[in-house]
């Protein structure tokens, strides 16, 4: 359309959310287990501390 200005886009990265589950999924859990939990949810934190 010939517009001065790029559409804008807001990308949100998925560990950001992916951490907030971990509150729902760490309860009643061991703290041995804690380490296995979090790296089967594949969370990046580079991309949380964003």
């Amino acid at each position: 359309k010939g517009e001065p200005y790029a559409y804008r886009l807001k990308c949100r990265a998925p560990s950001f959310f992916h951490t907030g589950l971990l509150q729902e999924l760490l309860v009643g859990t061991y703290i041995a287990d804690v380490v296995t939990i979090i790296g089967t949810t594949n969370i990046v934190f580079g991309e949380v501390d964003r």
